[in-house]
């Protein structure tokens, strides 16, 4: 069972909230990824092999910062210097900037 949380960033930060991001914890829900809904995941890389379209992505550090905001393009292989916190979504130009503190919250809250 996923766990649902929402992030979002301060109003004085440049906006950006998510609703219903599931965290995905497992081997195969991580292997799974993105499909449809935003995702959350503590990893050292992400691949779009098998994706038509690019996906927008957040890394954050363990403190919750924005560590990098891109798209990515389908068939590529990302990969990071440490473990980080990714959110994969849709493409969007609304996404937070480096340095952006994220909060986190339980969807039920």
């Amino acid at each position: 069972m996923y766990r649902r949380i929402r992030l979002w960033t301060a109003p004085s930060d440049n906006s950006w909230k998510l609703d219903e991001v599931q965290v995905l914890r497992t081997p195969a829900e991580r292997l799974r990824g993105f499909v449809g809904s935003p995702v959350m995941l503590f990893t050292r890389s992400i691949h779009t092999f098998t994706m038509r379209h690019p996906l927008s992505i957040v890394v954050l550090n363990r403190a919750g910062t924005v560590v990098q905001a891109r798209v990515i393009d389908p068939r590529r292989l990302t990969t990071f210097t440490a473990t980080m916190w990714v959110v994969e979504t849709h493409v969007t130009d609304d996404m937070p900037l480096p340095g952006t503190r994220v909060r986190a919250f339980n969807a039920s809250e």
